[in-house]
């Protein structure tokens, strides 16, 4: 008994046969008229049949058909393009079709799917055609495609060059980070969690209270003194789907679009964390006030947790640092004091073999002479002086090797343009930066 839908496929591959040249005809139209010269000739191909037109990212069958998997049929008309690529040491070459026609069955209907791109304007367009039984069919399918590929599931979501990309790499570094594994003062990583955590589970009770259930947190200080990797595992704690933008810049798209497509998707992923680090760099003057529009305008932003860094917040303009509501919690990361200094320098001197560790006393000298070294300096430190003792054939103690080493990266430190609180301060209330030095602001709420 045929499958409801089903063409038959004698006529079905000499209609295409005529259409072999389908893509290489089109694509000698004009670019604007290169869609409706495909779009007319797929319609004419399938007379008895729905043809619907994507030009939607959402609608992505590569990752439908991972998570899902179907027996599809690669057609030879038109002529199908193939692209390659590497994903990294050990995972081989991954092939997937470019362009082309691929058949497959859903719930007992036959669809034909035709994929073409070409450059219009400054960028590439993707386009889908979609062909089954009817309006009603084709819409359901693709509405099903769409919601099982758009699902973030182990992997990390990022946006760059005006598209998503999944990064199952990030969701392992993600996932290597635990607030075991950090040093930060007395306190602040059980203040954080629990934090984080009620927030998720007052769902309820926002509701219940009228409240907008959403939450901008900042995370700012001079860099390299454990921002992202308190990010990290806070996500790898809260387990949430995560959203990461690496830029808001596009050769295809303006910033506005660019910010609406980010904010759209994270709505309609929710609960998820969306992450933008080094905010002042991502949001310029120029796209300031639609960034602000997404962040507290009109849209429903419930159930979004923005987690936001930066190095500079002088350089933010007042709307995104002190108005509450936007950013109702900000977590200052400052520089190491000495006890935190040796709970650091301990930790990675435990990574490394009993003839290259330093003595309890000798972490707490240098402790004492690194004084201004932020902790992205101090892993530098121990890096260096294990090089630096193992490259001088173990003639000096490792020590003598470490002290040598505090002062050529505060050398190192001194000729790089230097992050002073004066510098790091203006603009900022300054109830705010006391409020940072006790560790958390909160908004009109608290």
């Amino acid at each position: 008994m045929p499958v409801e839908g089903t063409v038959d496929l004698t006529g079905y591959r000499a209609r295409m046969t005529d259409h072999a040249g389908l893509l290489r005809d089109a694509f000698h139209a004009p670019g604007p008229a290169i869609g409706y010269v495909l779009n007319d000739a797929i319609a004419r191909a399938y007379p008895d049949r729905y043809v619907m037109r994507t030009q939607d990212h959402s609608f992505d069958l590569d990752t439908y058909l991972v998570r899902h998997p179907a027996e599809v049929v690669v057609q030879d008309a038109p002529r199908p393009e193939w692209a390659s690529f590497w994903a990294g040491p050990g995972s081989g070459v991954h092939t997937r079709l470019a362009q082309g026609h691929r058949t497959l069955d859903w719930e007992g209907s036959r669809f034909d799917v035709i994929e073409a791109s070409w450059v219009q304007g400054h960028g590439e367009r993707t386009t889908m055609w979609w062909v089954g039984p009817s309006r009603e069919r084709v819409e359901a399918f693709a509405a099903h495609v769409a919601e099982v590929a758009s699902e973030v599931r182990e992997e990390v979501l990022v946006f760059a060059g005006g598209g998503w990309q999944r990064s199952q790499k990030l969701r392992d570094a993600i996932r290597a980070v635990t607030f075991d594994s950090l040093v930060l003062e007395p306190g602040r990583a059980e203040g954080l969690l629990a934090d984080f955590q009620g927030f998720l589970a007052a769902r309820d009770d926002y509701r219940k209270h009228g409240a907008p259930w959403k939450r901008g947190v900042l995370f700012l200080g001079p860099p390299g003194n454990g921002k992202t990797h308190a990010i990290k595992a806070l996500l790898n704690a809260l387990e949430l789907p995560c959203l990461y933008v690496q830029s808001f810049e596009a050769p295809h798209m303006g910033p506005q679009e660019a910010m609406s497509e980010v904010f759209e998707r994270a709505r309609r992923t929710t609960p998820c964390a969306l992450v933008l680090e080094d905010l002042d760099a991502l949001v310029t003057p120029r796209s300031r006030s639609y960034f602000l529009n997404e962040l507290d305008g009109f849209a429903d932003n419930e159930g979004i947790l923005t987690l936001a860094t930066t190095n500079h917040p002088e350089r933010l303009d007042p709307a995104l640092l002190n108005r509450p509501s936007r950013f109702d919690r900000k977590y200052a990361f400052d520089l190491p004091q000495e006890p935190a200094r040796v709970r650091f320098l301990a930790l990675w001197n435990e990574r490394f073999a009993p003839p290259s560790r330093l003595t309890d006393g000798e972490l707490a000298q240098l402790a004492a002479r690194s004084e201004g070294f932020s902790y992205a300096y101090l892993k530098e430190l121990m890096l260096s002086t294990l090089v630096a003792w193992m490259s001088a054939g173990r003639a000096s103690t490792v020590f003598d090797v470490a002290a040598a080493q505090v002062e050529d990266l505060r050398e190192q430190m001194a000729s790089a343009e230097p992050v002073r609180r004066k510098e790091f301060v203006p603009g900022v209330d300054p109830r705010l930066m006391a409020a940072m030095r006790r560790g958390a602001m909160g908004g009109d709420e608290d």
